[in-house]
């Protein structure tokens, strides 16, 4: 599939998971238990978990070698082919220190009984991993504000499935993989 192709929507989801230390403060010189909470030293590794979800569409024309097809299925029908998807970022900091990892996987799947004339059936099978690690330095810091330079890499695997079932032609079946590091 060509990404400049495809028609996107998107639609974050965010439900954070916090580990760390925390700190609870109390007022011992007016007998209240306040429930303020600090923030837990820098010296103490500090850990988030994000879980996400994009919602898209697909519009195009996607194809394998001489086999091309016009799509556009909205996500309402793109849903019913996951077979698996994982979306998240991990965040992890000490001190001026920060490690972050992005990670993508998708796993989608269809057929169709009358591929046209010329075959039976069509089989097509998508598969996508994207991982981003990333090492971040905290160059500066007021109350409120921070400025961080954060570097690091980004790996992109695909791998597209077409398989023509026997009709009036010999089936076939086409494999196409790619892998980047941008």
């Amino acid at each position: 599939m060509d990404p400049a192709k495809l028609g996107l929507l998107l639609v974050s989801m965010l439900l954070t998971v916090h580990s760390g230390a925390a700190q609870q403060s109390t007022s011992a010189a007016d007998g209240n238990a306040q429930g303020s909470t600090q923030p837990a030293s820098s010296d103490v590794w500090q850990f988030q978990f994000t879980p996400y979800f994009f919602m898209a569409g697909v519009k195009g024309t996607v194809g394998v070698s001489t086999f091309t097809s016009d799509v556009d299925v909205p996500f309402s029908k793109v849903i019913d082919q996951v077979n698996f998807g994982f979306m998240g970022t991990f965040e992890a900091h000490k001190n001026k220190f920060t490690l972050l990892a992005d990670l993508l996987y998708m796993d989608l799947c269809d057929s169709q009984a009358n591929a046209g004339p010329l075959f039976s059936s069509a089989e097509a099978n998508y598969k996508e991993f994207i991982l981003a690690p990333e090492l971040g330095y905290r160059l500066a810091e007021t109350k409120g504000a921070s400025l961080d330079v954060v570097g690091g890499i980004r790996y992109w695997h695909a791998r597209t499935r077409l398989e023509l079932h026997p009709g009036v032609l010999p089936g076939t079946g086409v494999l196409v993989c790619g892998s980047e590091i941008i």
